[in-house]
């Protein structure tokens, strides 16, 4: 017999009871003949969803179907004086030109120079080696990345704060944001209420499971149990923790709001229009998420990160606003130089993470990257131990990530979206052409976001943890 189940490239991740998936994910049906094994002892394939009785059976099921397979890496730079194919050495100013040797960079440069000048939209550097004698190498983060940006009090600051939004998420693919003091206190209170609910017998916490992609889930192979909140729901087994219900609905309601607030200054900037992108999207009936996480299961997530079932990943959401957790763990990878970085212990409680998915990206045409980020197992494994040992006592960490998403039937066209000159000149692999429904993407239909240019192309999208 065959079993049947719902396989998640994304995150990796389904429900050990119902088969319930989580959230932004690709999600395909797969089969695999029965080997006597239940499927938290098989690991499976991120690339078609076979599954394997052994790590060391998946490895060379990967080496015989998937090696030949994948997608070429971009073509090798040219030379541009005498067009000679593998040029290495990369003009230092601008990092746009490529040579064959320095003598050819020398011969071209009274050519070259009138259009030199600095780069604006670099390739991120991927190593700590640098590819030309006189480029510097990358400092771990630009500087100003972790100075927290503010909200706009006024319609007349929404240009300024945009630019400088949009600056950052161009650059290094996150921003840090200080929260309203409403907003801010809306998360304080809702961690406590979260660690009550989870604190629940699970015959009680089981009561809020639904048929549909939200309320309680147990997903696996995770570490944690999750809770997802709705902004809307047909199901009436929908329903938020009474424990819970009120700091649940005012932090989902503030933060909202605050990315309703960055979604207009990014579109202020990149379109001149503060309400553009809000209404191409017709976020006046959305379907956003915020997902209450609580990691008690890290031993099981680290079991299955190891066997490659957690891989590194972006968001399909407009945007994500990823507030301070109770303690560390999401780790990101910046896309100015690909560096590995461990975010919330660089941020305080009170500001968050802002970060753009796929559907900002793919609407933009890249002019902001899809952030790649995951929750490192290691490091809250560290703060538990910490605790642990400091009090006699073990908390396991709670968050509570928002992400603005549009209702899954709204046609997006990218070549539509009123760019600025400003915008269009940053746009490394030109305007996206291909239009979409939301749930297309979403559900990556026949792998649509992998097949976006730039993931293709990009060497940031070919990085793992």
């Amino acid at each position: 017999f065959f079993f049947f189940f719902f396989f998640q490239a994304e995150d990796g991740i389904r429900d050990a009871q119902e088969s319930r998936g989580l959230g932004d994910v690709y999600k395909r049906q797969v089969s695999t003949q029965s080997t006597g094994l239940g499927f938290d002892q098989m690991v499976c394939c991120l690339e078609c969803g076979a599954a394997f009785a052994t790590p060391i059976l998946l490895r060379q099921h990967r080496i015989e179907h998937h090696t030949a397979q994948r997608e070429p890496l971009a073509p090798t730079p040219r030379c541009a004086l005498c067009d000679a194919g593998g040029a290495s050495k990369r003009c230092g100013r601008c990092r746009r030109v490529f040579y064959c040797s320095q003598q050819h960079q020398r011969e071209h440069w009274k050519r070259h120079k009138p259009n030199c000048g600095p780069n604006p939209n670099p390739t991120p550097k991927l190593s700590h080696k640098s590819d030309d004698s006189t480029s510097p190498v990358p400092s771990p983060s630009p500087p100003g990345t972790w100075t927290a940006a503010t909200l706009p009090s006024c319609l007349q600051d929404v240009p300024a704060f945009g630019r400088d939004l949009f600056t950052r998420l161009h650059t290094n693919g996150f921003a840090v944001l200080q929260l309203p003091p409403s907003c801010a206190a809306s998360c304080a209170a809702l961690l406590p209420s979260c660690r009550a609910f989870f604190g629940l017998p699970q015959s009680r916490k089981d009561e809020y499971r639904t048929d549909s992609l939200h309320g309680y889930m147990t997903p696996f192979p995770a570490a944690h149990e999750c809770f997802e909140v709705r902004a809307s729901s047909c199901d009436p087994s929908y329903r938020l923790p009474t424990q819970a219900a009120s700091q649940i609905d005012t932090a989902f309601r503030e933060l909202r709001e605050v990315s309703l607030q960055c979604l207009s200054g990014i579109s202020a900037h990149v379109c001149g229009d503060p309400e553009a992108l809000r209404l191409l999207l017709d976020l006046n009936h959305d379907c956003s998420t915020m997902r209450l996480l609580h990691y008690d299961r890290l031993h099981t997530m680290e079991l299955h990160q190891a066997q490659g079932s957690m891989p590194v990943h972006a968001d399909s959401s407009v945007l994500t606003i990823a507030a301070k957790g109770s303690m560390e763990g999401l780790v990101l990878r910046q896309f100015s130089d690909g560096q590995k970085v461990e975010a919330e212990s660089r941020i305080e409680h009170g500001q968050a993470i802002v970060f753009a998915g796929d559907m900002l990206s793919a609407m933009l045409s890249h002019a902001v990257p899809a952030l790649l980020h995951l929750p490192c197992v290691e490091t809250m494994l560290g703060e538990v131990q910490k605790l642990l040992s400091d009090t006699g006592s073990a908390e396991f960490r709670c968050s509570f990530p928002f992400f603005l998403r549009p209702s899954p039937d709204v046609t997006v066209d990218p070549s539509r979206v009123p760019l600025t000159e400003e915008v269009l000149v940053r746009l490394e692999y030109g305007r996206a052409e291909e239009t979409f429904t939301v749930r297309e993407l979403d559900e990556n239909q026949d792998g649509m976001r992998d097949k976006l240019p730039w993931k293709r192309a990009h060497p940031y999208y070919r990085l793992t943890y």
